[in-house]
């Protein structure tokens, strides 16, 4: 039987690490001006260094180092500090941490500060990539030149950079035929747009011919990110172009190792920065660019305010001015980017759709969405402002019956029914249907479902059309029956049935393939790119928020997993003496959400017999079971949240019963993100369960057929347009989603 690992008790361990000063070592101390009393572990938020000057043990052998600080703020400042909170200084500072004298704390961030400011902002900490966020262009360490630099090479042997990484997916896939994943994780505006955007142009360019002679699929691939980036990020206090949405782009190789297509994948669309925005950020690029550099004709068509001018200065300015006529994107005060020519943008967000294929017709439907859902925010209604009101009425002012006839017009309907769907619903009891009017507050609600259900379905719709086309050739674009015959392929290989297989892989719908294990080989030939948008914490978060976290959570977790627990199961199997690795585990927060899979009983435990103890409860399931409940509100899912987890150590909630937030404790390390908590308001998790039939819902043909599909009984086009929404998607029902 194998013998475990002792586990090292890290205050005995820096205990025996602090007999080992001597006078003249360089050691950093704690700057004891942050950290008025230091513990025994490395906790302080900033360090300092210095000399050692001297060394001296009290009676208990408690050693005291006087340190000789140094800096440019600090005149030979001298200081004692206890052994135990100091650490030996590095001589290098390598571009591996793992090949540091000393790995801690101060260690590494003082490595990662250095490199930084030699514009060295890539460093490596074993098979992990560390980036830092310049936040300016950095030109000589992209492009081809660089591309070149590092073609062919491994790892281990070249300058850490994001292309090396994405240099040794590719020859993982190529050498061993196995599907290879990119991670890209990290804080809002730490840079994981840029850096998901540099590895698929060198991807790009690694299995074509260089940038001058890209093949067509390869500048298809790359044009979809602009695209993406439009309808998709947004600027946040953090970031000017912050992702706000999930993407996993899934690049397909062929044989010899050409690209032959993508798929891209998208997950958790912040569609509530359509209607809510914060007053220092903006919502989405594309309404901005729309505004400033729509042509004459075309403003006109759409509604739009304001005169389309040729200089960029003017064009800001135009930009600003038209922002401010629409309610959504007036709650901001920031409608212009420093260094960001909308107008330019919006040029090459055009440019974009043509290139993968959207046709003048559709990009024109796409730009008619993206104005009715401007026009939509103008709607006013008045009425009390009680949710026992009576009905509510559209506000007579011209503003807001301006604003319903426009948008009717762009979705092809009449205002009156365009006014019907809005402000009432139809229920169906015992066979009668019965139309219930909305008070304001209901009216406003359903306005907003609808503007996010339009722009969510109209990014689905920009994502399906981009995989048509980026996907025909590779792993996207595949037909059912060339799956079925790739299946039928991969089956007979494992059956060991070479002549069916080599007669399927002969078959004119299935590709050709020397032989048929290359069949099975090929369909692993992909490399996939993971651009999740960072952990966030804002001063009240909605369910999207959560969402967004646990995701980040779970990656956490992940890399718990692969890096620590895993790593340290082996060395515990095999009998290594070694110390074991602290570090900040999460799982207590996963099980806070999901609420864990239970706990194992033993035999005779507690008198009882063997078993499984039922799942722990966590927010999540709380929620799924509220959702059950015909009549459950956001103040009864509060209180039970509150009854069941108010014992969890990562929980909170206000003392006074029925109010409503809650908060979700992180756990904290020495240096932690800007809130250890995040607060989240219950009254966003009440709209899931609010969930009916759609009054305006688009129809689900799945094409971009040349036409706008409807069904549902509230909306009937009134005129032929020219786009058609893809199916399914999940999680939207239109504008009853409340």
């Amino acid at each position: 039987m194998k013998k475990r690992a002792p586990v090292v008790d890290q205050a005995a361990l820096m205990a025996a690490q602090s007999q080992s000063f001597i006078e003249g070592q360089r050691v950093w101390v704690p700057n004891t001006s942050s950290s008025p009393s230091p513990s025994p572990s490395p906790s302080s938020s900033t360090w300092s260094c210095g000399t050692i000057v001297g060394v001296s043990r009290s009676a208990d052998e408690v050693v005291t180092l006087t340190v000789k600080l140094e800096g440019e703020t600090q005149d030979a400042t001298t200081v004692s500090v206890p052994a135990m909170q100091c650490f030996l200084q590095n001589e290098t500072d390598p571009d591996d941490l793992t090949k540091s004298d000393y790995l801690h704390e101060p260690g590494i961030l003082h490595t990662l500060r250095a490199r930084f400011d030699l514009d060295s902002i890539y460093t490596y900490s074993g098979q992990i990539l560390i980036a830092l966020n310049p936040f300016k262009p950095l030109k000589h360490l992209y492009g081809p030149r660089m591309m070149t630099a590092f073609k062919g090479g491994g790892l281990e042997d070249l300058s850490p950079h994001c292309y090396a990484v994405a240099e040794a997916a590719y020859a993982q896939m190529m050498i061993e035929g196995h599907r290879q994943a990119v991670l890209i994780s990290g804080e809002s505006g730490a840079g994981k747009t840029v850096t998901a955007r540099l590895c698929m142009a060198y991807l790009a360019e690694r299995s074509g011919q260089g940038a001058a002679m890209a093949m067509p699929i390869e500048q298809q691939v790359l044009e979809s990110n602009p695209l993406l980036e439009a309808f998709g990020n947004a600027k946040t206090v953090r970031n000017d172009n912050s992702s706000r949405f999930g993407k996993y782009i899934e690049m397909d190789f062929s044989l010899e190792g050409r690209l032959n297509g993508a798929h891209v994948s998208t997950y958790l669309l912040e569609r509530s920065r359509v209607v809510s925005v914060s007053a220092d950020e903006r919502s989405f690029h594309i309404f901005y660019q729309l505004l400033a550099g729509c042509p004459e004709g075309l403003r006109e068509r759409l509604f739009l305010p304001g005169v389309n001018v040729g200089a960029s200065s003017a064009s800001s300015a135009s930009s600003a001015s038209s922002a401010s006529s629409f309610a959504y994107l007036a709650q901001s005060s920031v409608t212009t980017l420093a260094g960001t020519d909308d107008r330019a943008a919006f040029e090459e967000t055009v440019a974009a759709m043509k290139v993968i294929g959207i046709d003048e017709g559709q990009i024109e439907a796409v730009l008619e969405v993206v104005a009715a859902v401007l026009h939509l925010g103008n709607i006013r209604f008045e009425g009390a402002m009680d949710a026992k009101a009576d009905e509510a009425v559209v506000c007579s002012d011209e503003t807001s019956l301006r604003s319903l006839q426009h948008v009717a017009t762009l979705l092809g309907t009449s205002p009156e029914e365009l006014r019907r769907a809005l402000m009432s619903r139809k229920i169906t009891i015992g066979g009668e249907v019965i139309v219930k009017e909305f008070n304001v507050l209901e009216s406003i609600e359903s306005r907003d479902s609808l503007s996010k259900a339009l722009y969510g379905r109209l990014f689905d719709w920009i994502v399906a059309a981009v995989n048509e086309k980026i996907g025909r050739v590779g792993g996207g674009g595949r037909s059912p029956r060339w799956v079925l015959i790739s299946i039928l392929i991969s089956i007979s290989i494992l059956t060991d049935d070479r002549r069916r297989s080599q007669a399927l892989a002969r078959s004119s719908h299935a590709p050709t393939f020397s032989h048929s294990r290359h069949a099975l080989r090929s369909f692993a030939r992909t490399i996939g790119i993971l651009d999740i948008y960072g952990f966030e914490s804002f001063e009240t978060n909605s369910f999207e928020q959560l969402c967004i976290n646990l995701a980040n959570e779970k990656l956490q977790q992940s890399f718990n997993e692969h890096v620590f627990k895993e790593e340290q199961k082996v060395y515990v199997e095999e009998g290594i003496d070694w110390s074991w690795v602290d570090f900040v585990d999460n799982q207590d927060v996963l099980d806070l959400l999901e609420g864990g899979t239970g706990t194992a009983v033993g035999a005779g435990a507690g008198g009882g017999t063997n078993g499984v103890l039922p799942p722990k409860v966590g927010v999540f399931p709380l929620l799924d079971e509220a959702c059950r409940l015909p009549r459950a509100t956001n103040k009864d899912l509060a209180l039970t949240i509150r009854e069941k987890l108010q014992n969890h150590p990562r929980f909170s909630a206000p003392k006074r019963v029925g109010i409503d937030p809650i908060d979700l404790h992180r756990p904290t390390c020495a240096h932690t993100p800007r809130r250890s908590h995040s607060r989240y308001a219950l009254r966003s998790f009440a709209r899931i369960r609010r969930r009916s039939a759609s009054r305006i819902t688009p129809g689900r043909c799945g094409t971009t057929r040349p036409r706008r599909c409807w069904n549902g009984t509230g909306i009937t086009p009134s005129r032929s347009t020219r786009l058609c929404w893809p199916d399914p998607v999940v999680g939207c029902r239109g504008p009853s989603e409340r």
